[in-house]
């Protein structure tokens, strides 16, 4: 037991040296929010506006967002513009990728 403990110990300071491209849960349950417009105080929402949010939020965590792409929204640009200058990085990497 005292091998498990440390070794996870270990992993556990070896983590946060490791930076995710793509933005997480969290970030992407807020970026889904304020995507479509929820206030942040927002409780109890419609059972409509719910799945909206539960969709965008996995939308964001199987699509490679990026971490620009949520950025853009959290500092409240218009969420159409976020996504078209997200849709042109990607173009650009794929464009990259096929000239090589």
């Amino acid at each position: 037991m005292t091998r498990r403990l440390a070794a996870l110990l270990v992993a556990a300071s070896v983590l946060p040296s490791c930076e995710r491209k793509a933005p997480g849960p969290r970030e992407c349950e807020q970026f889904a929010l304020q995507a479509l417009g929820v206030p942040e105080d927002a409780r109890l929402l419609p059972p409509r506006i719910a799945d909206a949010v539960d969709e965008l939020t996995v939308k964001c965590l199987v699509t490679p967002y990026d971490r620009e792409l949520v950025r853009c929204v959290d500092e409240g640009n218009e969420v159409r513009r976020c996504l078209l200058e997200y849709q042109s990085r990607v173009e650009t990497r794929e464009l990259a990728s096929t000239d090589r």
